[in-house]
């Protein structure tokens, strides 16, 4: 039992048009060819890709995939890594976080002397309760906190259109 697959044979009657199979073939490389092109374009100034270009799009095995390779890979061959350190700067929400959880540490009276001396300096959250740091969290994170405890006392109220409606019903079912 062999396991290679031999083409399918045409049906019968059905006849090979050899022109639609070169006009197949001819579209498949101008595809191939501009895929190529597409892939080049921007870096044609670049010394050397022209010429890659050129060579990649008469070498029919050579695929656009395969093209962007040996371009990236000719654009990189004199491309040395960065000599040094890069050093990334903390942003506003890790100095928030960094104060909030010093603030915290001075509070439970865990924190070391240099953080209770920052925090005695300038952190500005020193001194804030913990529900002032929870509003200053949902700040942080874009929800409102103004004006929620009033908000949460009414809650359940009835309304004074409510009451007269509830006034109306019990008037009614009485009489």
């Amino acid at each position: 039992m062999s396991h290679t697959q031999t083409p399918a044979a045409p049906a019968p009657g059905a006849a090979l048009d050899a022109d639609a199979i070169r006009a197949q073939a001819l579209a498949d490389d101008q595809a191939r060819r501009a895929g190529i092109r597409a892939k080049f374009g921007a870096f044609m100034a670049k010394a050397g890709v022209p010429e890659l270009a050129t060579a990649c799009e008469n070498d029919a095995a050579c695929t656009v995939q395969a093209a962007a390779d040996k371009l990236l890979a000719h654009i990189g061959k004199d491309i040395t890594p960065v000599a040094g350190t890069i050093v990334t700067v903390m942003d506003e929400a890790d100095k928030r976080r960094g104060a909030v959880m010093d603030a915290l540490m001075v509070r439970a009276n865990v924190a070391s002397a240099e953080q209770r001396q920052t925090v005695q300096a300038h952190n500005p959250f020193r001194g804030h309760t913990l529900l002032d740091l929870a509003r200053a969290s949902l700040q942080a994170a874009g929800i409102r906190t103004d004006g929620m405890e009033t908000h949460l006392i009414k809650s359940g109220t009835p309304t004074m259109g409510g009451v007269l409606i509830l006034l109306a019903i019990t008037v009614s079912t009485l009489l």
